[in-house]
């Protein structure tokens, strides 16, 4: 039986196929997700639940590092202003209205 709470896939359907990619071949679901939560939140995992206001900066730090990531390889790329680009990207795959607003909510849940 699933405590509840446990269920990732909102969070892993919005996570980078590279963090996925670190786990073990022929691992099942219980063990990815594990993977994943560990990836996000550090070893403290029954805490996060706890305070809204952390899962607010953990969530914050997720898309930030999503924002560098996405920035950096369209920097490779040589596009033009790379890390408005991975703003705007990253908005639109967590449902903000725009780049902008998805950085005045990250500015907000330092």
């Amino acid at each position: 039986m699933k405590a509840p709470g446990n269920d990732l896939s909102p969070i892993a359907s919005r996570l980078p196929d590279r963090l996925i990619v670190d786990a073990p071949l022929g691992a099942g679901r219980n063990r990815v997700a594990e993977i994943i939560k560990r990836a996000l939140f550090g070893g403290d995992i029954e805490g996060w639940r706890q305070d809204p206001a952390a899962r607010k900066k953990i969530l914050a730090a997720t898309i930030r590092r999503e924002i560098a990531a996405l920035a950096n390889e369209l920097r490779k790329r040589g596009v033009r202003n790379p890390i408005t680009r991975a703003e705007e990207e990253v908005a639109k795959r967590w449902q903000h209205a725009s780049g902008a607003a998805l950085n005045r909510w990250l500015r907000r849940n330092r």
